[in-house]
């Protein structure tokens, strides 16, 4: 659901968070669903190690005592703004806005408990399994 657009660029706030909130609520629902059903569940998302409204201990809080295992794929800087290029106008995030954010990703090798995949010289069906790799040697 579209209920209506705000540039991830502008700041964050209240509205921005209860929307977050929400959705994150919906797939920790959708989750349990398909966990007690059989199946295994990968969640995509950004969750930042030094930012508190969007970090991992939302997902914990709310999965437990399901374990999560997470894995974080952190591209070089060059990558990242080359992709970033290559998004349609109203997609692309300014340089600042990127550099905040991965400045704060990259803060995630500084935890010994997250497996870091550099996805920079991977295709997405090469990171795909490396991600199936990284997860069955770690926690398989």
């Amino acid at each position: 659901m579209i209920s209506w657009f705000r540039n991830r660029e502008q700041e964050w706030n209240y509205e921005t968070q209860r929307q977050l909130g929400l959705a994150r609520s919906s797939i920790v629902s959708v989750a349990k669903n398909y966990l007690e059903d059989g199946f295994e569940v990968v969640i995509d998302d950004a969750v930042f190690p030094n930012w508190a409204e969007v970090g991992i201990e939302h997902w914990t809080g709310e999965l437990s005592p399901i374990e999560i295992n997470l894995v974080v794929l952190i591209p070089n800087w060059d990558l990242v703004l080359k992709r970033n290029s290559q998004r349609q106008s109203d997609r692309k995030l300014s340089e600042s806005t990127l550099r905040a954010i991965y400045d704060d990703m990259v803060g995630w090798r500084d935890k010994n408990y997250v497996a870091i995949i550099d996805s920079s010289n991977l295709t997405v069906s090469e990171t795909v399994g490396e991600i199936y790799r990284v997860l069955m040697t770690n926690y398989g």
